[in-house]
């Protein structure tokens, strides 16, 4: 939801991509698509004429893995409520990134030099450009997510990664986990953290359950609660 009047105020991000039979997104890698609505029920997906697509920029694409010179997987967007914001970061996009391109195009011949969480800013939520390196000790294959957090004047960062189980169970020795990390300005973060549970009914610690995406949010009416939805 974006704040201030607009007129379709709801807001849609997701990846598209084709894969040809060997499993590999081709030609054109995955896509980050724009999709809006006015009430949350009924959506439109504009034609934004920014990224050529089969020969067309008639469609609702606002980049491309060229474009953002890397290879991209997920890529959640938020408004930044925070009251010193830059105008143009207003709309920050955290994707787990590995640089590949060049910024002619051409694929980089050595290994990549970072691969982790990225950001992405814009002004009004369609051009993004980078911003800079977020985390780069973790999975991040599912979506992870950011805010500003109000009441306690920080940012707050939510992905993705895995542990060794501190319990043995049937064997398994490794499990996803969520971990959390804050920053006061989208630059400077603090070491990540585990989500702290406390045991569960047995007495089992329940950070050995198996976690895969997230989902945090402030509570709106709230916002000193958060409120968290994985899968487990």
């Amino acid at each position: 939801h974006v704040p201030g009047g607009v007129a379709k105020p709801y807001r849609m991000y997701y990846l598209a991509g084709g894969m040809n039979p060997g499993g590999k997104f081709w030609p054109y890698g995955r896509s980050v698509c724009f999709i809006e609505s006015a009430d949350g029920i009924e959506w439109t997906r504009p034609t934004l004429n920014l990224v050529e697509f089969n020969g067309s920029k008639a469609n609702n694409i606002i980049a491309n893995e060229r474009m953002l010179f890397g290879a991209l997987d997920n890529f959640f967007v938020f408004y930044d409520e925070n009251p010193d914001c830059p105008a143009d970061e207003r709309f920050k996009g955290v994707a787990n990134f590995e640089f590949k391109y060049n910024p002619d195009g051409s694929v980089k011949s050595e290994h990549c030099s970072y691969h982790g969480l990225e950001c992405f800013v814009s002004s009004d939520g369609i051009s993004f450009r980078p911003r800079g390196h977020l985390v780069r000790e973790g999975l991040f294959d599912s979506l992870n997510v950011a805010f500003w957090h109000a009441p306690t004047c920080e940012y707050r960062l939510y992905f993705r990664s895995g542990h060794t189980n501190l319990s043995d169970r049937n064997g398994d020795t490794w499990v996803r986990d969520v971990r959390y990390t804050t920053s006061k300005d989208f630059t400077a973060w603090a070491q990540p953290r585990l989500l702290d549970f406390l045991p569960d009914a047995d007495g089992e610690p329940a950070v050995d359950y198996p976690l895969y995406t997230n989902g945090m949010m402030p509570y709106p009416r709230a916002p000193e609660v958060c409120i968290g939805l994985p899968t487990r």
